[in-house]
């Protein structure tokens, strides 16, 4: 099971989905990829100004999951985000949280792209011949996008629509 990232932050139990993917992994091989939310979580805890900002998209929900303190996020919790992988890839596909730069080698993809780069929906197939699976840019229709080689599963869970999930096979 591949986690695109943006696991934390504006839904209503950050705290609950982090604890059940870490009993799902117990159950299952899982893969978490750090997406742009994981990361701004993590650097709330040494930047008072990431802190602010982390609250104004999403981050004041995921505290109140904790009761409204950092200081009751679990290690566990931390250090599962911490691990987080910036990409990972199969034979066939390549998973990422959000884009990638054209030209650049994926294991020098800076995390800009890795993380915060949305889609333009006009992205060419990778040079690999691989798929590319993100998420990140919201889909507000609700629905996957699918292009040429790339496939964007945010299908905006957090406004209403169903949380998405593709059986590559």
């Amino acid at each position: 099971l591949i986690v695109l990232g943006d696991v934390v932050d504006r839904g209503p139990d950050s705290a609950g989905a982090i604890e059940y993917l870490l009993k799902l992994r117990e159950q299952c091989e899982l893969v978490m990829l750090m997406g742009n939310h994981e990361e701004m979580m993590l650097e709330a805890f040494v930047s008072r100004g990431m802190f602010r900002s982390w609250l104004e998209v999403g981050g004041k929900e995921a505290l109140d999951s904790y009761q409204k303190d950092m200081r009751n996020i679990p290690k566990s919790h931390r250090d599962f985000l911490g691990n987080a992988k910036p990409y990972f890839e199969t034979e066939t596909e390549i998973y990422i949280h959000a884009n990638l730069e054209p030209g650049v080698a994926l294991k020098k993809q800076p995390s800009s792209w890795l993380r915060w780069q949305h889609l333009t929906g006009f992205e060419y197939p990778h040079e690999s011949g691989r798929r590319v699976i993100c998420g990140h840019t919201q889909q507000k229709s609700g629905k996957p996008l699918l292009t040429d080689g790339w496939v964007c599963l945010d299908t905006s869970a957090y406004r209403g629509h169903p949380l998405t999930c593709l059986h590559v096979e």
